[in-house]
């Protein structure tokens, strides 16, 4: 995937420099999406999931489909992606992510300046999350992807 992704931003950034026709300008908008750290953090943790799903995906579409075999790979997919969803799991893939930005100069991820509500809006009010930081922030977009992917939709024989 490294390889790949990393040719594909070449090629967006060649398009974006020569190509000034309306083609230029789609590749200019890939280029802003993909140069995000967090499109990259996603890109990652989808690669972590589709690897592990992979194997049961094609198991399933077999023409002859064993069910005793089908349930013992969809029990250890499932038990697969709980393993998946840990905080050194979340931290490993984040490095990932920064090494990645930096062999192909993409900026590090940043924290936004917090700012304070007037006192006026404050009381009743619910308070955002506020990281302290970046790891912070993608470990919370990791659990939430992660929940969303495999932790709400339980299955069970």
């Amino acid at each position: 995937m490294k390889t790949t992704f990393s040719a594909v931003l070449k090629s967006l950034k060649h398009l974006d420099e020569v190509d000034k026709s309306p083609a230029g300008a789609n590749a200019n908008s890939l280029l802003k999406s993909a140069s995000q750290i967090e499109y990259l953090f996603v890109i990652y943790l989808l690669d972590e999931i589709f690897n592990i799903t992979g194997g049961l995906s094609q198991a399933l579409q077999e023409i002859e489909l064993d069910v005793i075999s089908a349930q013992n790979l969809i029990e250890s997919t499932i038990k697969a992606l709980e393993n998946l969803n840990n905080v050194d799991k979340c931290d490993s893939i984040y490095n990932l992510c920064i090494d990645f930005a930096k062999e192909n100069e993409i900026d590090l991820p940043k924290l936004k300046r917090q700012a304070n509500k007037p006192a006026r809006f404050r009381e009743g009010y619910s308070t955002s999350v506020v990281f302290s930081t970046p790891v912070e922030k993608y470990q919370s977009l990791f659990f939430q992807t992660s929940n969303y992917y495999y932790g709400r939709n339980q299955i069970s024989f």
